[in-house]
């Protein structure tokens, strides 16, 4: 994360006016522990840097081999278990 950030912070000093204003960085996370941790660098780029910065907190997100018991996951498979919500 802190490459990703470094190279996001050096991009930012780089570009014009007109850039800096419509650039954000953009984290998404949830709230796993390793993604908190992650976040509070976020923010601490933003503090100390100036970065500008824009951290969303999904409740779940999907993906290929997500977690069947999931929320998303149970919501799509239980009508064709036979069950209900």
């Amino acid at each position: 994360m802190r490459r990703l950030l470094d190279c996001a912070r050096a991009y930012f000093a780089d570009l014009g006016i007109s850039g800096k204003v419509s650039f954000c960085f953009l984290h998404i996370s949830t709230y796993a522990a390793s993604k908190a941790a992650a976040d509070h660098l976020v923010r601490a780029w933003h503090h100390t840097y100036g970065l500008p910065v824009l951290t969303t907190n999904c409740s779940n997100n999907y993906g290929p081999y997500q977690f069947p018991e999931k929320l998303i996951s149970l919501m799509i498979l239980k009508p064709f278990e036979g069950g209900g919500y």
